[in-house]
């Protein structure tokens, strides 16, 4: 038993040092990009200061933020980790901040004619930390705007009981499959394994299940007969780990 015990341990410890590994190869991979951009762009300006085009400046501002966005995630990231996050708990509406939070995204949603179907009985009403909430449930939405066909539907559900309320947010999915859907909550993941896409830094829904652990929720992805991602949060009706 004990050799047993101690061979658990070794396999724990060989799993951590892997994950580390992995991201802070992940890590560097993403900074390689926008560092490499910042570094051409100076060497141009540089060299040919009188020839230097307009768009220059805002090339990069566009990596800076792209590294500012990933910095202050990551930051994020190792708050909640290591519970230095602090709560503030109100009453909020959730039907009425995810209305609120899709509209303003409505104009994005028009471009790509995306249409939103609501499925929200009665007003859900809890006790939860609304930063926190808010951001999880943008992310959701997002993450749904973004990844949707164009001229899809995305389905928004919201609902309670005495006990916990959750939110589901479901869309066509096609660029996913029942292998790696079980990858979306990991760090830096994205089904597009090129990383061209600079505005997905792929921490979205891992930062998203890290705020919603702090409410003392969950947050969980399958894929429906259909292949549409159903995205569910659920939260104690008094959020929060105190």
């Amino acid at each position: 038993p004990i050799a047993t015990q101690v061979n658990e341990l070794l396999s724990r410890l060989q799993s951590s040092f892997q994950r580390e590994r992995q991201f802070s190869a992940d890590l560097a991979h993403e900074l390689r990009t926008p560092l490499a951009e910042l570094r051409s762009l100076a060497e141009v300006a540089l060299k040919w200061p009188d020839a230097r085009p307009a768009e220059t400046d805002r090339d990069v501002l566009d990596s800076a933020l792209q590294m500012e966005r990933l910095i202050s995630r990551l930051l994020a990231l190792v708050r909640t980790d290591a519970g230095q996050t602090t709560l503030t708990l109100e009453m909020v509406d959730v039907g009425e901040m995810l209305r609120e939070l899709w509209s303003e995204r409505q104009p994005r949603a028009d471009d790509r004619r995306i249409v939103v179907e609501w499925e929200i009985a009665h007003p859900v009403m809890c006790r939860t930390d609304p930063v926190l909430c808010r951001a999880v449930i943008t992310n959701l939405l997002e993450n749904a705007l973004e990844h949707s066909p164009v001229g899809s539907v995305v389905s928004i559900t919201a609902d309670s009981d005495p006990h916990r309320w959750c939110v589901s947010v479901c869309n066509p999915a096609p660029h996913l499959n029942a292998d790696n859907i079980l990858h979306v909550f990991d760090r830096f993941w994205r089904a597009d394994e090129s990383r061209t896409d600079a505005t997905h830094l792929g921490l979205g829904l891992p930062l998203a299940r890290s705020f919603v652990r702090v409410l003392g929720g969950s947050l969980t992805a399958r894929l429906d007969d259909d292949g549409r991602i159903v995205v569910t949060l659920t939260v104690p009706i008094e959020g929060g780990l105190l």
